[in-house]
């Protein structure tokens, strides 16, 4: 299918051909919201360069990130850890307890410049600053597009899309993503402009109490629940698995929704690696054969986004899954001597905070708007990135309008419109 590039596009084309060739500068940088093309530019520009797939490095930096570079199309893609650092074995004592044992060090690799002509990153805004020298160390020419609307890094600054004077912009949102709700109302955020209640096909919009009245109903239809607090994350993966599934076990279940919390790089699969954030479901039932005497559990995690890999017997923390919010916090201090970390760091994961959803999409799933704090552009932020992860159908959920809409009972409604 030809599709129709826009003016912006075609410029923005233009433009990067001419910084390979002739520029001296490193990065070449450009953003856009959710719809207007940014992966169709970057298969663009690589093929007006003529370069094959071995020629140029595809990554990003979470695992979510780059499974979604995958899906549209960058199948090379890998983490940019996955793609810069190796591993070396070392033997380490442990301070408090006095025993030796071996782990993998990460160390900087690097590329091949004399293979690979371009380094190919995909939500740029999301990349932290500390990453910046070794990426620049390759030498090789970088191509960065992001969306500068998303939230930034949460524990370090931004690297990439910062300086708007070099920054190229895609405002214009493609022919074929103009009749998207989600597209539409992403751009309401932006705007400043309110969300208001009622059906607009593939968005629905709710007031929170509205929700609240029939979630039990519309939770069920959908894949999963983004919010802004932590709070509200737990209290739904609790009330999703005791009271909508009838869950009652500690341990997941099969076909559970599970999300990874911690980086491990040595775990890759098709180059992807098991990272904070990723999302998906339990595909073995864990039991008690599975523990071990570190206090771990088996299972078999497959991905949300990449349906095809499977991640086999993976050793799971059992002290952290089954803790709470506040001593997860304590157990993922460095150098806690309370807590030695045996096993990969899971958690139920019905519903995931926004920061933690930022790099993945879904088909459908829930989006519940809250004040975060830290004022109104952040809010902004959080809003745009949370209903962009959706690709085909929401629901929105905004703040109780303490007023009926009688409009929206047969969207809710068990014999009206099916939500």
């Amino acid at each position: 299918m030809n599709i129709e590039l826009t003016d912006e596009q075609q410029n923005i084309i233009k433009d990067a051909v001419s910084w390979f060739y002739n520029s001296s500068d490193q990065v070449f940088e450009y953003s856009g919201p959710a719809g207007a093309g940014k992966s169709l530019v970057m298969h663009a520009i690589i093929d007006a360069l003529g370069l094959d797939e071995w020629e140029y490095a595809a990554m990003a930096y979470t695992g979510s990130a780059t499974t979604v570079m995958k899906i549209n199309g960058f199948v090379n893609a890998k983490t940019i850890h996955s793609s810069l650092y190796k591993p070396i074995e070392e033997t380490i004592t442990d301070p408090y307890t006095g025993e030796s044992r071996k782990r993998l060090r990460y160390i900087y690799a690097g590329l091949n410049s004399d293979i690979v002509k371009l380094i190919c990153i995909d939500e740029g805004s999301m990349v932290p600053f500390h990453m910046g020298q070794d990426i620049f160390r390759t030498g090789i020419k970088v191509l960065v597009c992001g969306d500068l609307n998303q939230l930034p890094p949460v524990k370090d600054k931004e690297l990439f899309l910062t300086n708007p004077d070099k920054v190229h912009f895609l405002t214009k949102i493609m022919r074929q993503a103009q009749y998207s709700a989600i597209v539409e109302f992403s751009q309401r955020i932006l705007h400043g402009e309110d969300i208001p209640p009622g059906d607009f096909n593939d968005v629905i919009v709710l007031p929170r109490d509205m929700f609240e009245q029939y979630e039990d109903h519309i939770i069920p239809k959908y894949r999963i629940i983004i919010c802004g607090l932590n709070k509200t994350r737990d209290y739904y993966n609790y009330h999703i698995r005791k009271d909508i599934l009838g869950k009652h076990s500690i341990l997941p279940e099969l076909g559970e929704r599970v999300i990874c919390r911690k980086n491990n790089w040595e775990i890759e699969l098709d180059g992807v690696n098991l990272t904070n954030g990723l999302s998906g479901t339990v595909a073995s039932m864990p039991s008690i054969s599975t523990f071990t005497k570190k206090g771990t559990f088996k299972l078999d995690f497959i991905p949300d986004l990449f349906p095809s890999v499977t991640f086999k017997s993976i050793d799971c923390d059992y002290p952290y899954f089954v803790a709470d919010n506040k001593t997860r916090k304590c157990m993922k201090e460095f150098g806690n001597p309370l807590y030695r970390p045996d096993g990969e760091k899971f958690e139920f994961g019905y519903a995931i905070t926004t920061h933690l959803s930022q790099g993945s999409q879904y088909f459908n799933g829930i989006y519940l708007q809250e004040y975060f704090g830290g004022g109104y552009d952040i809010n902004k932020r959080l809003n745009y990135t949370g209903i962009t992860r959706f690709r085909q159908k929401c629901i929105y959920v905004i703040p109780s309008l303490g007023i009926q809409v009688p409009i929206l009972k047969s969207v809710v409604s068990i014999n009206g419109r099916s939500v």
